[in-house]
């Protein structure tokens, strides 16, 4: 028997990448997964500032990061899909829903 907190269907389902993609200001830090390791880097940068083996480590460190420059925190499963964005910024606050 499944409870509404844990029954599939009532579960949000996450947005579509190229609508978070299309949605993001210029300027943003992610939180991403890379041939085993877990990296945060600025949108704009191909080095990252931070890697490790800690998956929440690396979102910390991305979110203060993100904080420090007011910009949105994109978090991103090891399939390279968005999950989760975070504002720190006067940026618009993203939709949970395309309208």
């Amino acid at each position: 028997m499944t409870t509404p907190a844990t029954d599939p269907s009532t579960r949000p389902q996450p947005l579509p990448d190229s609508y978070v993609e299309t949605s993001l200001p210029d300027r943003y830090v992610e939180t991403y997964h890379d041939v085993g390791v877990w990296k945060s880097r600025r949108h704009d940068c191909t080095q990252p500032f931070a890697t490790g083996a800690s998956r929440q480590r690396l979102i910390a460190i991305g979110a203060e990061v993100a904080r420090w420059n007011q910009v949105p925190h994109v978090i991103r499963d090891t399939g390279g899909a968005v999950i989760e964005v975070n504002c720190y910024s006067s940026y618009p606050v993203l939709p949970t829903r395309p309208a």
